[in-house]
């Protein structure tokens, strides 16, 4: 049995296939879509958060929700949609950002009756970021009040602070930020990573490499969206097999903006975050990670590193431009290195 702890070493890579590569008929689905999970058994979760939603399947006892993390690629949204499926009832989904009034829409569907006295489900993602956030939370209020007897909301988000008291307290939370090493989760999302790769590389007559397939794991973890694309792009690399070195996106363009902070290079720093980036919502938490485990910080700047930190993550989420608060955050951090003489101050020049 394929266990990510058991890899001791890699295994003999079998020769590339000669024949040509067929060509998918309709076209070629995104892994992403293709192999995502529709009912919750299908999901690879904590054992925190699945016991509890077997738990409620089985009752038929669902209240509203709060899915929030720091993180991307958890799992929020996806198991949002995989209750609904699972209970064999019907779910509306929208998104907090939406413009128009999606509260006529959800009233509607309110006032059907339930078959069978099974709910159904809202999916409100990015609820922390919702479009006119006082009008949006106070209908939802409203909502939530109104329609206890058909409807329950899953509420999706990044930042939970976000949510007013009046919400959250009307509904479950559950954090979707999981261990750091959780060996059993990522065993659960290895033979996941396994099973996808063997099914797609056989199609083509393609091989895989073990160790890649854990390497993936362990460099995305918990984002099991980002291994999915990860190795996806591996495959197409490697001509439908999927092997040797990979490149995690996220994770490299992080690492080279910490390289340029290290070094003082604001000009440098900035102009990188200008090409590359573009969602800035896991910026600062995966920044701040990179910087703390370098160990390079005594502990007065780690605080104060910190707190810094925790500041401009909060201004990120109200600026029009977020550029200019990655860049102050980018200065204000150059900074600190300097007065902790973490790195050299320049020498003037004479003039």
């Amino acid at each position: 049995m394929d266990e990510l702890d058991l890899l001791a070493g890699s295994i003999p890579e079998a020769e590339e296939p000669k024949k040509s590569i067929p060509v998918a008929k309709g076209g070629y689905e995104m892994w992403v879509v293709k192999h995502q999970p529709l009912t919750v058994s299908e999901m690879v979760l904590p054992a925190k958060i699945r016991d509890k939603i077997d738990t409620a399947l089985q009752l038929n006892a669902f209240g509203h929700y709060v899915f929030y993390s720091t993180a991307s690629g958890t799992g929020k949204t996806t198991l949002s949609k995989a209750i609904p499926r699972t209970l064999g009832t019907s779910f509306k989904f929208f998104s907090a950002r939406e413009q128009s009034d999606i509260f006529t829409d959800i009233e509607s569907y309110a006032s059907l009756a339930c078959p069978n006295g099974i709910p159904r489900f809202v999916v409100l993602d990015e609820a922390d970021h919702p479009n006119r956030p006082e009008e949006f939370y106070r209908k939802l209020q409203g909502l939530i009040e109104d329609t206890q007897s058909t409807i329950r909301f899953i509420l999706t988000c990044n930042a939970f602070h976000r949510i007013p008291d009046a919400i959250a307290s009307r509904c479950f939370s559950m954090s979707f930020d999981y261990p750091k090493d959780d060996r059993d989760v990522k065993n659960a999302m290895y033979k996941k990573m396994m099973a996808i790769a063997k099914e797609e590389t056989e199609a083509y007559g393609g091989t895989v490499d073990k160790l890649t397939v854990k390497e993936i794991v362990e460099k995305c973890y918990p984002d099991m969206r980002l291994m999915t694309s990860t190795m996806f792009n591996n495959f197409l690399e490697n001509k439908c097999s999927i092997k040797g070195d990979i490149t995690v996106i996220s994770t490299e363009y992080t690492n080279k903006l910490v390289e340029f902070v290290l070094a003082g290079d604001d000009l440098g720093a900035r102009k990188f975050v200008l090409e590359n980036y573009v969602d800035f919502d896991s910026l600062f938490h995966n920044f701040a990670d990179i910087i703390i485990s370098k160990n390079i910080l005594p502990p007065m700047a780690r605080l104060e590193f910190n707190v810094i930190t925790g500041q401009y993550e909060h201004m990120s989420e109200f600026q029009v431009n977020p550029y200019t608060v990655v860049n102050a955050y980018i200065s204000k951090v150059i900074l600190l290195l300097y007065k902790y003489r973490i790195l050299q101050m320049p020498q003037q020049t004479a003039g």
